[in-house]
């Protein structure tokens, strides 16, 4: 059986404790100098490299001041399409009421159901308001 002793025994501290000021850490970080010595591997570098995809890089010759479609990286089926009526219709920009700040005729217009509702008993219910609750 395990003696016990006086002192007492310490937790190690969690992420969010620190046992010092934040700002009292150097601002330089300590490289190991097994990590300044390292060589990368043969699969690190090749990782390391760009994809290079035939159907997204530039082609040599590109320049971004002359237009030329053979060198623009644009598609021959994306330069000859058309759009169709309703995706014209779609680009156009909304036309808005000029006279009204809020961009709304004013006065709104109110529809014949909002002018002829009648609240039923259960929105009477909820819209009342609840008494507080009494001490005794």
């Amino acid at each position: 059986m395990p003696t016990s002793s006086s002192a007492p025994v310490s937790r190690p501290q969690s992420s969010d404790q620190r046992s010092y000021h934040e700002f009292e850490r150097s601002p330089y970080t300590a490289v190991p100098s097994t990590a300044l010595s390292y060589g990368a591997t043969q699969r690190i570098a090749s990782l390391a490299k760009p994809k290079y995809r035939r159907d997204t890089t530039v082609r040599d010759g590109f320049s971004r001041y002359y237009l030329n479609p053979t060198y623009s990286g644009v598609t021959r089926a994306a330069s000859n399409a058309e759009c169709s009526s309703r995706v014209s219709e779609l680009a156009q920009p909304i036309k808005l009421q000029k006279e009204h700040r809020f961009e709304h005729p004013s006065p709104r217009p109110v529809s014949r159901g909002a002018l002829n509702y009648r609240a039923s008993s259960k929105i009477h219910e909820l819209s009342a308001p609840r008494k507080p609750p009494t001490v005794e």
